[in-house]
């Protein structure tokens, strides 16, 4: 999980982080493998679209494993996660990856997804690694 009080740059750096993922190139001198990025961002997609494209160089647009959702979940309910892991399984299927990074971005004022007594969820970024969700597994 990632913290910072708003507008210090949080969705920047994991968005930056994300690309690298998504194109399998090195990041900050580390060798990344190439997966499957689900970025749920309700509250500005466009912004991490664009703070993500500052970093993709030489891939044509729409090739890469990642996909931007711009709906808040409620993570409370079961089909609403039950359908991003749909989602992540297809994705991964479909780009041939072995993992998935799962990205819940700044929820602010969002009640929808945490309960009120997680008030500082809502202030930061929480990314979630999946290494293998088998067809049967969570």
């Amino acid at each position: 999980m990632l913290i910072a009080p708003p507008a210090h740059g949080k969705t920047a750096i994991i968005a930056a982080i994300c690309a690298y993922v998504a194109m399998g190139r090195p990041f900050a001198g580390q060798r990344i493998l190439r997966n499957s990025v689900y970025y749920i961002a309700p509250e500005d997609a466009q912004g991490v679209m664009d703070r993500a494209y500052g970093h993709i160089v030489g891939v044509p647009k729409g090739s890469l494993p990642s996909y931007v959702v711009d709906k808040a979940p409620d993570l409370r309910d079961e089909s609403h996660v039950s359908g991003i892991v749909s989602d992540v399984r297809k994705m991964k299927s479909k780009s041939q990856t072995e993992h998935a990074i799962v990205v819940i971005d700044t929820l602010k004022g969002r009640e929808s997804c945490f309960a009120r007594r997680e008030t500082s969820l809502r202030a930061g970024l929480i990314v979630l690694l999946f290494p293998q969700w088998g067809s049967g597994s969570r």
